[in-house]
């Protein structure tokens, strides 16, 4: 067979690359060694000699005591290696490329001969790393006359895609315990495949993964048993399916052919025939001309730019589309919904992204106060807004994450809600509503555990999360991402109010908690500078704390001390907003005391800061966050 032929020649190729020639100097070390005469035979070195290949024919001896072991030379013919005598050193042959690996396993025969006609081979012998899913002979006669056509000089960019389509170029390379169930992996081809893990064997696309993991020097191989075949792009995926020919005219109609066939890569949440019918007139209507901006917009509510795969698709995430809305995702019961609609099948690869599919149209939503108007759960959130003249605020473009308090929560308020809602407090209730109010989007995942979170107000939140219970500063999260066309909104059953007090006010009026520190403040001169605007983070010792002085307390309050005092206070203050979240085990932040830091340890069951628990964190105030800590911390003098 041809391809028997052209792998002998590649064989004999490589063996001619090992044994090159070398020098003509007989005493070197290097693998190609000068020649002997023709027809020489080589003999063994001394004590600590070198073994010099044989000429034409010649036979390569072991070396002798201490001697090395050098193989036959160029023109060497028929020569022959020989282990090392004492203490001869063996070289043995040094690891194939992917190249060298497939051909040396048998099987791969079609692929070499396609890597030479698509000039790759060298490619393959590069440095890499590489994965290669590598398709067996037969996988390759599948095909039939299709992978004689390819081999054709004049199909040489197709036959390029089809076999770079194989190939990934990632470092690291990827082994069969890196594949992750509904992965999807760029290609040099540019498109993606799909990976599935579902079945007994890796399925990538619809081909099995027969064997994995064989090691290669410049990355690895993955065998399969049938070729991957770049698909065609969006718009022809769905022209060819049955099952989307609603889809299909829709597209067109809109006038989104050419956008869907872009170089992308796109991200389609494709509603299946069935969801269009069950729009019933209105996909009639939609079709008509005179509503082609309409349904432009609903169809691009269903696009994302970029690839975003199953593995993407986490319980809570919030997904920008092309329209501008974002889309909510949420798993149920094991069903993965997109809105309000299921995804019933995905990762179907395309050209120039990935094919999600769906079982109904997801509409695009309204915006945030039209969403809350229409909402009788809203009834309170809606007068206030109009009252405080926001209305046109959170119509505008955003994206704005609204933290909504719904009836039951404003009704709480008694009559403070009557009063709020008085012309003359406008502005007051304005600082409470915007205090619920997030520029961007904020979605369940971006709610982490003791983080801060900047308002429009200006003044931050503060998130906490226990048993999966998520609150903002006192308030309970009790439902998430309601979409809207301008952001997001998540109900709270509370109205947060915004802090009155600064640093030091706040600590004045916590009851009986840190009058010490009052009084340390006031005696160092200090209260002024904690009333600046900041923003401050302080470490807030308890009265508890200052009380474990004894003495040496007594002593910093007199006069004479002042200054000294003044430097252990401002040892407890950092500059800026640093919240909980932000207190990372083993990090050092410069305190106000000139040249000194504090060091945060969370390796034990509380935060430390210096030698000192945290046992309370992110309080909020005007001007900046207090922590309390349990000890009084002293800087190195």
């Amino acid at each position: 067979m041809r391809y028997k032929n052209f792998t002998l020649v590649l064989l004999l190729i490589s063996s001619l690359a090992f044994y090159g020639c070398g020098d003509d100097d007989d005493t070197s070390d290097d693998y190609d060694s000068g020649l002997a005469g023709s027809g020489g035979t080589d003999e063994p070195g001394g004590s600590g000699g070198t073994d010099v290949p044989g000429g034409s024919g010649g036979t390569d001896e072991p070396g002798g005591s201490g001697g090395t072991d050098v193989p036959g030379g160029s023109g060497g013919s028929g020569g022959t290696d020989e282990p090392g005598g004492s203490g001869g050193t063996d070289v043995p042959n040094g690891p194939k490329d992917i190249v060298e690996t497939a051909i040396a396993a048998g099987g791969f025969e079609t692929l070499a001969a396609a890597l030479t006609a698509a000039d790759l081979v060298n490619t393959l012998k590069g440095e890499g790393p590489f994965t290669v899913f590598a398709p067996t002979d037969e996988a390759f006669a599948a095909l039939g006359t299709a992978v004689d056509d390819l081999l054709l000089p004049a199909n040489k960019d197709q036959l390029i895609k089809v076999l770079t389509y194989h190939v990934v170029a990632s470092d690291p390379a990827i082994y069969s315990k890196d594949l992750e169930d509904g992965a999807l992996v760029g290609t040099v081809a540019g498109p993606a495949i799909a990976v599935d893990l579902s079945g007994a064997s890796p399925m990538i696309n619809d081909a099995e993964v027969t064997t994995a993991d064989v090691e290669a020097s410049n990355g690895v191989i993955h065998i399969i048993n049938k070729v991957l075949l770049p698909p065609e792009d969006i718009v022809a995926i769905a022209s060819g399916n049955d099952d989307f020919e609603n889809l299909t005219a829709a597209v067109t109609a809109a006038g989104l052919v050419e956008t869907l066939q872009g170089e992308g890569p796109f991200t389609v949440f494709a509603p299946n025939d069935a969801a269009f019918d069950a729009l019933g007139s209105t996909l009639t209507d939609l079709l008509l001309p005179a509503n082609k901006d309409t349904l432009a917009g609903i169809l691009t509510y269903h696009v994302v730019s970029g690839l975003v795969g199953p593995l993407d698709l986490a319980d809570g995430a919030l997904v920008e589309t092309v329209n501008g809305a974002p889309v909510a995702i949420s798993i149920k019961d094991g069903k993965a919904m997109v809105n309000n609609a299921q995804i019933i099948a995905t990762n179907v690869v395309a050209d120039n992204g990935v094919i999600h599919v769906l079982d109904t149209v997801i509409l695009p939503p309204e915006d945030i106060v039209a969403i809350a108007s229409g909402n009788d759960d809203f009834e309170n959130l809606t007068a206030a807004v109009t009252a405080a003249e926001l209305v046109e605020t959170l119509q505008g473009e955003g994206p704005f994450t609204v933290f909504a308090p719904n009836d039951a929560a404003f009704d709480a308020l008694g009559s403070t809600l009557t009063d709020l809602l008085l012309p003359a407090n406008k502005d007051t209730l304005a600082g409470i509503l915007t205090y619920h109010v997030v520029s961007g989007l904020v979605g369940p995942l971006d709610l982490v555990n003791g983080s801060l979170v900047d308002t429009v107000n200006g003044l931050p939140i503060s998130v906490s999360i226990d048993n999966g219970t998520v609150k903002i500063n006192d308030a309970t999260v009790i439902a998430t991402n309601v979409v809207a066309e301008n952001g997001v909104i998540h109900v709270l059953d509370a109205v947060i109010l915004p802090p009155e007090d600064d640093i030091v006010a706040t600590a004045v009026n916590t009851a009986g908690e840190f009058t010490k520190l009052e009084a340390a403040l006031g005696a160092a001169g200090l209260v002024t500078a904690l009333q600046a605007e900041g923003p401050f983070t302080v470490f807030a010792p308890t009265d508890a704390a200052f009380e474990a002085l004894g003495d040496t307390l007594t002593d910093l309050l007199l006069p004479e001390n002042k200054d000294q005092l003044a430097d252990i206070l401002l040892y407890h203050v950092v500059n800026g907003a640093v919240g909980a979240a932000d207190l990372t085990d083993g990090a050092s932040v410069e305190t106000l005391l000139e040249g000194k830091s504090v060091t945060f340890d969370l390796s034990g069951e509380k935060p430390k800061v210096q030698d000192a628990n945290i046992v309370s964190t992110n309080i909020i105030t005007t001007n900046g966050i207090i922590h309390v800590i349990d000890k009084v911390i002293i800087p190195e003098s």
